[in-house]
């Protein structure tokens, strides 16, 4: 399973935990080699676990050269109840985030997407509650909600959201918008994603009209189970928000290996998609035809 994806100088290169798989793309050669020894891992805090899901560390992320710092946490009575009070940070029931936040009734379990601007300005906006989760029949329970991906694209940022499953757990699969000419957040949640966790995201063509080529987000999916955390679901996604046209790439319909897409990055005319059995070089202009699409399987 890819944990990480980076592409430059002539190559792609693809790290998983006991391995590191580099492609050349001069000479077409691979290279393996051993992955770094994990260090000793400390011993398992259950405590600081759940301050860590109620009041997660902000990431940043660039746009146009200045910084914005984003964060998706979730708000539940049974983190609030076993928490200690010396574990909740301060910064969590700030001022600002009162003033800000559309908040949740007080026994609803809420998820909450937050973004600081580089002026200081704290944006909190509601994803979604348990009571809405069940309505759409996804859980029963809210999963612990994460954000896989944080790009920018011209003068937007886009973040894809999605939260773990398994045990009645569950989320909205959320596309979130940041827009710094309105300094606004949109949501969007494609219908045929429900259901579904998003692994990672990338980004091609032009929102702003000066390519013949839209805006186009391409995203991994899977889902998971008590049991088994790692499920087939749609393959590789793409998404145009403009028409709101998505299409699936699956091992089915398309040269794809491997039935989850865990990493996604583009460089240039090629999309990689590395998952557990290989990796993909794709032309994302032609994506949609097989001779637009160079695979290489990994076996033991």
């Amino acid at each position: 399973r890819p944990l990480e994806i980076s592409t430059g100088g002539n190559g792609v290169t693809i790290t998983t935990a006991h391995h590191i798989f580099s492609l050349c793309e001069t000479n077409g050669q691979w290279s393996i080699a051993s992955a770094k020894a994990a260090e000793d891992e400390e011993p398992f805090n259950y405590e600081q676990l759940l301050a860590e899901i109620a009041d997660p560390n902000y990431e940043t992320v660039e746009l146009g050269g200045e910084s914005y710092e984003y964060r998706i946490r979730l708000q539940a009575n049974w983190l609030t109840e076993q928490l200690k009070p010396e574990t909740t940070n301060p910064e969590a029931i700030s001022s600002d985030s009162e003033e800000t936040e559309a908040p949740a009734t007080a026994t609803e379990d809420a998820v909450f997407f937050e973004l600081k601007t580089p002026d200081g300005e704290l944006i909190i906006q509601q994803l979604y509650t348990v009571s809405e989760l069940r309505s759409a029949g996804l859980g029963a329970s809210l999963g612990e909600p994460s954000i896989v991906g944080a790009i920018a694209a011209g003068a937007d940022l886009w973040f894809a959201a999605t939260a773990s499953q398994g045990e009645g757990n569950s989320g909205f699969a959320s596309l979130i918008q940041y827009s710094s000419q309105t300094q606004e957040l949109t949501v969007e949640r494609p219908e045929s994603l429900q259901g579904d966790q998003l692994t990672s995201l990338a980004i091609t063509g032009s929102a702003e009209g000066d390519s013949d080529q839209p805006l186009t987000l391409w995203i991994g999916t899977q889902r998971s189970g008590e049991g088994n955390p790692y499920f087939p679901a749609d393959g590789l996604v793409s998404y145009q928000p403009s028409d709101n046209k998505l299409t699936t790439h699956t091992t089915t319909n398309s040269p794809l290996v491997g039935a989850i897409p865990h990493r996604l990055a583009v460089e240039e005319d090629t999309l990689w998609v590395a998952t557990g059995d290989g990796l993909c070089q794709v032309d994302w202009q032609t994506a949609e035809s097989p001779d637009g699409w160079s695979c290489w399987r990994f076996t033991a």
